[in-house]
């Protein structure tokens, strides 16, 4: 082809047959895998799972008087619809969580008047932020409960650290008491989910997945060859002492290895029989 100037210019020939194929056969592999990817759904903060939180708040009964009541001699000698009213049933939330909250509290501390530990000052915040999940549950648009919740699980996590480095006897106690599982997350530390990445690891799964089959079931070919090969074996064994001791060449073939495949032949037609009866 000439240019403008006369001179002539080289042309580019591309292989569109061969690019075509193997791009086809590249789309063919990738379909016969059937591997399909969704794309996981991001774990709020406030989740369990993210929080650590194995168990959630618990349940209490509705019926009992509070632990703050539950000595006063007026409430004991009053009438049983007056008790009644003062029951967990019939009173407001911050009742129920302070009861909880008491509760938590008589499960680690050391003594009576054990108020300001690590390990109760753990078992406060814990119950905070149950209590706060139950709520975020119902109301995942409330802004202020949910600061004040990633600022819950921020101190436990320092109180946590703190108490790992002074007693990690007792950090291991704390967390089995209060059902809990320390997990520490650092901003920009996660990676990225991306597609081509992940479906580059479900691929190599399911290659080893079908290697380990593959092998499995060229095993059990083996196996099932193996009688017919020793028999074959031993046949050809015989064979080549008889044919050796005609001719008189040197013996290669003894008795042992004749005795030996023989053995072998026997341990497997014994061992065959059992197998079909399991």
């Amino acid at each position: 082809m000439a240019s403008l100037l006369g001179r002539p210019t080289k042309t580019l020939i591309c292989s569109h047959k061969f690019t075509s194929f193997s791009l086809q056969n590249r789309r063919d592999f990738k379909s016969a895998l059937k591997i399909k990817w969704v794309r996981p759904e991001p774990v709020p903060f406030n989740d369990p799972k993210m929080t650590g939180d194995l168990a959630t708040l618990g349940t209490m009964e509705m019926t009992q008087i509070p632990s703050l009541w539950r000595d006063s001699t007026e409430l004991q000698s009053a009438d049983e619809n007056i008790k009644r009213i003062h029951t967990l049933e019939f009173l407001r939330r911050p009742f129920l969580k302070e009861e909880f909250m008491h509760q938590y509290v008589n499960r680690v501390k050391s003594h009576q008047l054990d108020d300001n530990s690590p390990e109760v000052k753990i078992a406060k915040i814990t119950v905070k932020i149950r209590n706060l999940q139950i709520h975020m549950a119902q109301f995942p648009r409330d802004i202020k409960s949910k600061v004040c919740l990633k600022e819950f699980i921020d101190r436990r996590h320092k109180l946590l650290e703190q108490l790992k480095h002074q007693d990690y006897k007792k950090y291991e106690w704390i967390l089995d008491k209060l059902d809990l599982e320390h997990k520490v997350y650092k901003f920009g530390a996660e990676k990225r989910v991306e597609r081509k990445e992940s479906l580059r690891r479900l691929t190599a799964l399911y290659i080893e997945k079908v290697k380990v089959v593959r092998l499995q079931e060229y095993k059990e070919l083996l196996e099932s060859q193996q009688e017919g090969f020793l028999k074959e074996k031993l046949e050809k064994l015989i064979w080549m002492k008889k044919t050796e001791a005609e001719c008189g060449a040197e013996q290669t073939v003894t008795d042992e290895d004749i005795e030996s495949v023989r053995k072998q032949l026997q341990e497997l037609q014994v061992v065959k029989p059992k197998e079909i009866m399991e």
